[in-house]
């Protein structure tokens, strides 16, 4: 079971500060460790919809956040016994975890107050103002033969098989299944399949003759990279196109959702945080430096 750091501080607090009282124990155990059912609430009303509905729905789920609950009541349990709460180290970090807490509930009711706006406007008015970013580029789905040469010796005579094996295709066999058979690219089990190509996501001569081919089904002539040699074929070409506003409205939307909200709590927390005259107290600023000088 995995929470988010905030969840897991907010457990935390609860676990330290909430009073014990016997009827409202969920779970308890011989030792004296207890579960509160306010615990529990607060847990699922803080847990993401899907884990609550989880918890809820689940007997093994709620049983198992049950069970680990009663193992960090159990260690909880063990550290007051031996007061170390009372340690002004721990103490002060206790503190500021909860003041962690009270921070991230400050920002998080500062949102839930905000006014609703326009999503769909706002996005509109992104689309429009932005039109290359929503431009996809020609890409193109190819399929190739591969063969690695070894020595330098070995080009002439590992492309003259190249050329064979192009002669075979052009005269009709099936490039997939000479590509099982020859192919020395991972991509032979797949008949050669490499999926869809974006320009500039591989290597340049490959590329070029990728690109070069006029229409789905042509093959290219023999190619040379670093990898060996190749032959291209082309599947099928996807043209350039403007993404219209309703094929990405939604992610659009939440986008700048997030970002109108973002901007607001900025603007709320810089003016909480704006400092008008700060005073500083020299001398226990310089008390404080002392003290740990020499540690």
């Amino acid at each position: 079971m995995r929470f988010h750091k905030a969840a897991v501080l907010s457990i935390l607090s609860i676990l330290l500060v909430t009073p014990v009282f016997a009827d409202n124990a969920i779970i308890s155990d011989t030792d004296g460790a207890v579960v509160m059912q306010g615990q529990l609430e607060s847990i699922i009303r803080q847990a993401p919809a899907e884990y609550r509905k989880e918890l809820l729905e689940s007997d093994d789920s709620i049983r198992s956040l049950l069970g680990s609950l009663l193992k960090r009541a159990k260690l909880l349990k063990e550290a007051e016994k031996k007061a170390l709460r009372e340690k002004p180290d721990v103490a002060a970090r206790i503190e500021r975890e909860i003041d962690d807490i009270l921070i991230m509930e400050l920002k998080r009711d500062y949102v839930a107050s905000l006014p609703e706006k326009d999503a769909t406007k706002m996005a509109l008015e992104y689309y429009t103002a932005h039109p290359e970013e929503f431009l996809v580029k020609e890409r193109r789905k190819a399929s190739h033969i591969l063969f690695r040469v070894g020595t330098p010796e070995d080009k002439e005579k590992r492309k003259a098989e190249m050329v064979q094996l192009r002669e075979r295709i052009i005269n009709g066999e099936d490039f997939a299944a000479l590509a099982k058979e020859f192919s020395e690219d991972s991509s032979a089990a797949k008949g050669g399949s490499l999926g869809w190509i974006d320009r500039g996501k591989t290597v340049k001569p490959f590329e070029e003759a990728l690109f070069a081919l006029d229409k789905p089904g042509a093959l290219s002539d023999v190619v040379e990279t670093q990898f060996g040699y190749h032959l291209v074929l082309l599947n099928e070409v996807e043209p350039e196109h403007q993404q219209s506003f309703a094929e990405v409205k939604s992610k659009l939307i939440e986008k700048e959702t997030q970002k109108y909200k973002l901007a607001r709590l900025n603007e709320y927390l810089q003016g909480i945080m704006q400092m008008t005259s700060p005073e500083i107290n020299g001398d226990l600023l310089d008390a404080v430096r002392a003290k740990f000088a020499n540690k």
